[in-house]
């Protein structure tokens, strides 16, 4: 998919090394108030978010699950800015 809409992005981070599983959330608040999970259960990073919304500011966080289920602390946010420059409109 290379509509660039400003809804989608691949989010690439360091994996770890004893994840199970990575979760992704976002937020538009730099200290995550109101964060929603935007992708969960990924076996590795670098995987495909959709349903953001282009010209606004949203801070990911990743997050990873060990073998035991228990989730990671959030990692610092990574502020992303989307554009919305598909030309097939």
């Amino acid at each position: 998919e290379q509509e660039a809409d400003g809804t989608r992005c691949y989010v690439h981070f360091e994996p770890v090394t004893n994840a199970a599983a990575y979760e992704v959330w976002a937020s538009p608040y730099p200290d995550g108030a109101g964060a929603v999970q935007v992708a969960q259960k990924w076996k590795a990073p670098g995987g495909l978010v959709r349903g953001l919304h282009p010209d606004t500011d949203f801070y990911l966080y990743a997050v990873y699950v060990d073998q035991n289920g228990k989730p990671s602390k959030p990692s610092a946010p990574f502020k992303i800015n989307l554009q919305d420059v598909f030309g097939m409109k």
